[in-house]
C-alpha cells in the first residue's frame, strides 16, 4: 500500500529537481554584463542577482548540491514505493520510471524554458537560490576543498575564471546584434572603428607636410588672413624659420577680433602655443589627450625632431565616425570603381585597406598609404601615366600634385 504523503513526496521533488534544473540553465546563461543592466534600470532582485552571477563557482554548487540531493531523494523514495508493489523486480521498474520522469519533466522541459525566458526565470529563483546558498555554505566549503585537493593530486590548478571581456568577443556580440537587426551597419562600422583606432598611429591619419597649409611668425596677420580666405582653415600652423619649427597655431576667430590691425601687428603675437607629438603616437591616445586638454590641432614629429605632419581632432574623430564634411571641404572621393577591375585610390588610402578591398596582398608593413608604396616601386619622382607591375595587378598613377602622387589606379589583370 502506497500512503498518499509518499506521491505528493515524489511530485514535490520532482518539481524542486525541475526548479534546479531550469535555475542552471537561466542563471549559467546570464553573464555579469547583462545582470548589471538589469540592475541598472532598477528591476526587483537585480541586485540579488549581480552577486550570484559574480560568483559563479559557489552559484553552480549550490544549484548541484540541491539538484542531487533532490534527485538521490526521489530515486530512493520510489525504489522503496516499487520494492512493496512489485517485489524484487521493483528496482528495475522504478529506476526506468524514475529517469523517465527527470529527463522529461526535470531535465529537458526546464531547462527548455529556461534557455528562452533566461532574464524572467533568474530574476525569480535568485532570491531562493540566494538563501539556499547561504544554507549549504559549510557543505559547499568542504566540497570545494576537497575538490582543491583533487586538483592538485593531479597536478593541475584551479584557475579563477576570466572575467574581462575580450575585443574578440565584443566584435562577435557586435556581428550577431547586426544580424539579428539590433546593431545598423553604420553602427556596426563605428565600433569596429574604434577598436582599429587602438592599433593606428597618428602617422596614418595626420595630413602630411607637403598638405600643410603654414604662415610665417615674423609676418603680418594680413598674409594670413589671404589663406584663410583662399583655403577655408580656420587654423594655421606657425612656423619660425622653416616648416621643422613650427612653434604656434593661428585661430582664424583670432583673426577676426582684430581685423582693424591686418597690416600692423604680427603673426607672432597674436599665435597660441603648440601642442606637439610623435608620430609613433597611438591615435587613441591622442584623441584622449586633445580632448583633455581641449587642443583641435597638433604638430607631428618624426623621429629627428622635424615636421612630418599635423593632425586635427576632426580627423581622428573621422576615423570613427566617417568623413565630416562642411561647406569648405572639395569632395574628392577616397575610392572609386571605375569599371570592373578597375578601382581609382586617393594617394593617402592606406595599403591595408587597398587589400581589403581588391583582394591583394600587398606589403602593408614597411608602407602607410598606396601612394607612398607606388613612390616607392617607381624608385623616382613618378609623373604623371607612370605605371609599374605588381604580382598581378597594374598600379597607375592617375594624378599628381607637385612632387606627391594624389590618385593611384589599380588594374587586375584578367
Amino acid at each position: 500500500m502506497v500512503a498518499l504523503w509518499e506521491w505528493v513526496s515524489i511530485v514535490i521533488l520532482l518539481l524542486l529537481s525541475a526548479f534546479f534544473s531550469g535555475s542552471e540553465t537561466a542563471l549559467v546563461s546570464l553573464n555579469q554584463i547583462r545582470a548589471q543592466h538589469l540592475r541598472e534600470r532598477g528591476i526587483p532582485r537585480a541586485d540579488i542577482l549581480m552577486q550570484l552571477v559574480s560568483r559563479p563557482n559557489r552559484l553552480l554548487s549550490t544549484i548541484l548540491v540541491g539538484n542531487n540531493i533532490v534527485n538521490i531523494a526521489m530515486s530512493s523514495l520510489a525504489t522503496s514505493i516499487a520494492l512493496r508493489v512489485f517485489g524484487s523486480e521493483g528496482v528495475g521498474i522504478a529506476v526506468g520510471v524514475v529517469t523517465l520522469l527527470v529527463l522529461i519533466f526535470g531535465e529537458i522541459t526546464p531547462k527548455s524554458f529556461a534557455a528562452v525566458n533566461n532574464e524572467k526565470v533568474a530574476l525569480w529563483v535568485s532570491l531562493p537560490i540566494f538563501w539556499l546558498q547561504k544554507l549549504f555554505y559549510p557543505l559547499i566549503r568542504v566540497l570545494g576543498a576537497i575538490t582543491n585537493l583533487l586538483f592538485i593530486i593531479l597536478g593541475t590548478g584551479q584557475t579563477a575564471p576570466d572575467k574581462n571581456i575580450s575585443e574578440e568577443e565584443i566584435r562577435i556580440m557586435v556581428d550577431l546584434g547586426e544580424g539579428q537587426g539590433v546593431i545598423e551597419s553604420q553602427e556596426r562600422e563605428m565600433i569596429d572603428n574604434v577598436f582599429e583606432l587602438n592599433d593606428t598611429l597618428v602617422r596614418e591619419v595626420m595630413v602630411p607636410r607637403v598638405d600643410i597649409v603654414a604662415v610665417e611668425a615674423g609676418n603680418p596677420l594680413l598674409e594670413a588672413w589671404n589663406k584663410v580666405i583662399k583655403y577655408g582653415h580656420s587654423r594655421l600652423p606657425v612656423f619660425e624659420g622653416s616648416m621643422d619649427n613650427i612653434i604656434g597655431v593661428l585661430y582664424a576667430k583670432d583673426l577676426m577680433a582684430r581685423h582693424q590691425h591686418l597690416e600692423t601687428e604680427m603673426i607672432k603675437n597674436v599665435m597660441r602655443e603648440a601642442y606637439h607629438v610623435p608620430e609613433t603616437k597611438h591615435a587613441d591616445e591622442l584623441l584622449r589627450e586633445m580632448r583633455r586638454e581641449r587642443v583641435h590641432i597638433a604638430v607631428v614629429l618624426d623621429e629627428f625632431g622635424g615636421t612630418a605632419g599635423i593632425v586635427f581632432f576632426e580627423d581622428l574623430v573621422e576615423t570613427i565616425i566617417g568623413e565630416i564634411r562642411d561647406e569648405y571641404d572639395e569632395f574628392c572621393p577616397l575610392v572609386e570603381t571605375i569599371k570592373p577591375g578597375i578601382i581609382k585610390f586617393n594617394a593617402r588610402v592606406s595599403v591595408d585597406d587597398v587589400n581589403e578591398l581588391t583582394g591583394l596582398k600587398l606589403p602593408a608593413e614597411d608602407f602607410d598609404t598606396i601612394g607612398g608604396f607606388v613612390f616607392h616601386l617607381i624608385g623616382q619622382v613618378p609623373v604623371k601615366g607612370d605605371k609599374i607591375e605588381f604580382d598581378d595587378c597594374t598600379l597607375s598613377v592617375a594624378a599628381m600634385e607637385g612632387r606627391r602622387i594624389k590618385e593611384v589606379v589599380i588594374s587586375r589583370k584578367k
